[in-house]
């Protein structure tokens, strides 16, 4: 009879150490997934994040400005994990670039930067902007900017395009605008 008593002692530990074990795993994969998910409300609001550079005092042209304004025109861009790149082509007459903004923050870093300002483009050339992504470590983290780049014609105007950014739905360019 005794035998019988610790056998069924002997199965309730096991059974218990068994169950415990069970809950152990469960608890592991749960945290797991939300390490991976990013932990629930607190990761949604962080998972998206806001570049923003400079502020800029802008007019809105008349008609006839526009009509006879060079302009840069969007033609291609590539989103990868670790750079950013436009292809523009310029449209209308002779541009010198003066800025682009942001070029240099913890975000993104426009690589041939110093290569670019002063340098003019006529009509019909390509102007490619390449930027490093310094701090994505990986794709799905939602980014949205507004990059500009401020050029003037051979006449002295001064411009300003911006290309709305957002790595979930791509790149546009805004319309175009005076500086004042």
């Amino acid at each position: 009879m005794e035998k019988l008593n610790l056998d069924t002692n002997t199965l309730m530990m096991i059974g218990g150490a068994v169950a415990v074990l069970l809950i152990l795993v469960v608890v592991i994969i749960i945290l797991r997934k939300r390490k991976k998910k990013g932990g629930g409300n607190v990761a949604a609001e962080s998972v998206t994040e806001k570049i923003v550079g400079k502020k800029y005092q802008t007019n809105e042209p008349s008609v006839e400005e526009m009509e006879g304004a060079s302009r840069l025109e969007l033609e291609k861009f590539d989103d990868g994990q670790g750079s950013l790149s436009f292809r523009f082509k310029v449209k209308g007459g002779k541009i010198k670039l003066d800025e682009i903004d942001p070029y240099d923050n913890p975000w993104i870093k426009v690589l041939n930067y110093n290569d670019l300002i002063g340098q003019t483009r006529s009509n019909g050339q390509i102007l490619h902007v390449y930027f490093d992504r310094k701090n994505r470590k990986r794709a799905s983290k939602v980014e949205n900017a507004v990059i500009s780049i401020v050029y003037r014609e051979y006449s002295g105007k001064q411009w300003i395009q911006q290309i709305k950014y957002n790595s979930e739905s791509g790149a546009r360019m805004t319309a175009l605008k005076t500086l004042s």
